[in-house]
């Protein structure tokens, strides 16, 4: 079987923004499959999008029909793959590609998606299945029901849901998720914690990694809750299929939540239908297979930790343990909103933590002219965590706060986008220490080691 390091270099050595496949299958890598074959490949990948919205697009266009035809590259990725010779020679870089690809297809299984979107059928029946089973207890607010559902087709795949499609994704949660208007990030996420520690037990200690935005990644994902555990906890006070059971029933909460604060609204059959083959489709190329991370990674992955990166290793994830608990920044508002309303923290998460200790390290991409939004907001961030607020015996009283500066590790800042030298000079002077993009790691990587 070729390498990833053969396929790359044979793409790469095609030199343009068109591919005709039968000059691509005289490359050995691809002349190990039929051309037949290698043309079934790019006509599923031509449905896949690499950009969603009014600015939609397709990874490759078919230009000419037929056996041995000719596609259109997308033009960003035919830059992304000039750009990829330049670093596919240089040493560790297709190890980090190999383990992030790997992390990559087991969490967001790719073949399974292929499939999706080259079988519309199947994600019409999957919808219809989620529907008839969802629809009316959502709609009712029936949270009893909804956990019970839950529990029985998404916990593990029922003989129901098996029935339309075997697939380990868990496709249930997904579209349901859809046909409520939510989002994973802002309506589950943000709840997930607070509604789970209302019930008297933490989460920290069940939660694969020790972090609560895994254990429902895991969850849309098809993963196992208890995957990670291994040897015993004494701070668990939950046996595996309790905490399992548990983390179902707080996502129906979840669920209800959200559908209520947006107003209660079903989403049409199409709408979920076409979501759900543009996340998958995006999956496929794009946000989460995460190219900027592996490029962080290769650079600076030997001297800082990631929360990105998956490990077993006992040592490693002691070692994270102790920096990670860095890697969660308060603010001024946290100390505020969490000693007078009791409400949600506003935390700044950083990305990675160098191993000595000294820095802390966020990734940021932005497009489509984002870039001034991002700016105002990690300007704001910086200053914010830096401060820190102290009260007096009465925390209502505003006449008794006190602001000082909170000690901090130096912060570094890794840019993907459009960045004006003016953007960039704004968040230098919120407090940043280094900001740059991924072609200046080098840089960073020598001030982390001195």
């Amino acid at each position: 079987m070729a390498s990833l390091g053969e396929f790359l270099t044979g793409l790469i050595s095609m030199g343009s923004t068109s591919l005709r496949i039968r000059e691509l299958h005289r490359i050995p890598c691809f002349s190990a499959c039929s051309l037949e074959q290698v043309g079934e490949v790019f006509s599923t990948l031509a449905k896949v999008f690499v950009r969603t919205g009014d600015k939609a697009k397709m990874f490759c266009m078919e230009t000419s029909t037929g056996v041995g035809g000719e596609y259109s590259l997308n033009k960003d990725l035919a830059l992304s793959l000039r750009d990829l010779g330049l670093h596919v020679s240089s040493p560790g870089f297709l190890n980090v590609l190999e383990a992030t690809f790997a992390r990559f297809d087991r969490a967001y299984g790719v073949g399974e998606a292929m499939e999706d979107i080259a079988s519309p059928h199947m994600m019409t029946h999957k919808e219809a299945f989620v529907r008839e089973s969802f629809e009316a207890v959502v709609a009712d607010h029936d949270v009893s029901e909804l956990k019970r559902l839950l529990c029985k087709h998404a916990m593990a795949p029922s003989a129901e849901r098996v029935a339309v499609s075997g697939h380990s994704q868990n496709w249930v949660f997904e579209m349901l998720l859809s046909m409520t208007n939510l989002n994973s990030s802002e309506d589950i996420q943000k709840r997930f914690k607070r509604l789970f520690e209302s019930t008297a037990h933490k989460l920290r200690p069940h939660a694969p990694y020790g972090d609560y935005a895994k254990a429902v990644a895991f969850m849309l994902q098809g993963r196992d809750l208890c995957e990670q555990w291994g040897s015993p906890n004494l701070r668990r006070t939950l046996s595996e299929d309790e905490f399992r059971r548990l983390a179902w029933e707080t996502v129906a909460e979840c669920i209800l939540g959200g559908f209520s604060d947006r107003g209660s609204r079903m989403a049409s059959s199409d709408r979920v239908i076409r979501e759900y083959l543009q996340n998958k489709s995006m999956r496929i190329i794009s946000s989460d297979l995460n190219g900027l991370n592996a490029m962080v990674e290769h650079y600076l992955g030997d001297i800082c930790e990631f929360a990105f990166e998956e490990t077993d290793d006992c040592e490693v994830m002691e070692l994270r343990d102790e920096l990670f608990s860095h890697r969660v920044c308060p603010s001024c508002h946290t100390d505020i909103i969490k000693r007078i309303w009791k409400a949600e923290p506003l935390t700044t998460h950083f990305e990675g933590v160098s191993r000595n200790g000294k820095w802390l390290i966020k990734i940021q991409s932005a497009q489509d002219g984002n870039e001034g939004h991002k700016t105002k907001e990690l300007a704001g961030r910086s200053r914010g965590i830096g401060i820190a607020c102290s009260f007096g015996e009465d925390a209502t009283n505003r006449m008794e706060w006190s602001f000082g500066m909170r000690y901090m590790p130096k912060r570094a800042l890794v840019l993907d986008g459009d960045w004006s030298p003016r953007q960039k000079a704004n968040l230098y002077e919120a407090g940043w220490d280094w900001l740059g993009e991924v072609s200046e790691l080098g840089e960073l990587r020598k001030l982390i080691a001195e």
